[in-house]
């Protein structure tokens, strides 16, 4: 991977992460529903991002759109593996991040006033 690469690839990860904080205080503060949400979107967009840089390099990587569904699960595989000493995740998470991941990229959400919930 090239050193050029390697700073997107950081920067990619350094903002899903911010991301992810800005969504918390949204979260705390009961924003609305759709910033919270735009948010998560952006962290997990970023977050795979950062992973297909790794193999793929940024000029392959910024061209792509709608990621998340295909490389989240991936994601999540690994990082499992990884922490788990090579154990592989449940079929009935991986079915969850399946379904979280879908309505992730396809997310358009309209502020509800009334649905502060998540």
């Amino acid at each position: 991977m090239l050193a050029k690469d390697q700073d997107w690839v950081r920067g990619y990860a350094k903002q899903a992460l911010s991301d992810l904080n800005a969504r918390e205080i949204l979260v705390r503060g009961n924003a609305e529903k759709c910033h919270r949400l735009h948010f998560l979107q952006m962290a997990a967009e970023k977050m795979c991002k950062s992973y297909l840089t790794v193999a793929n390099g940024h000029e392959n990587v910024k061209k792509i759109h709608a990621y998340v569904a295909r490389n989240l699960p991936i994601i999540a595989r690994q990082f499992y593996s990884l922490k788990n000493n090579n154990n592989e995740i449940s079929r009935w998470e991986i079915s969850e991040i399946r379904r979280l991941s879908r309505e992730i990229e396809i997310l358009a959400p309209a502020c509800d006033h009334g649905d502060l919930s998540e």
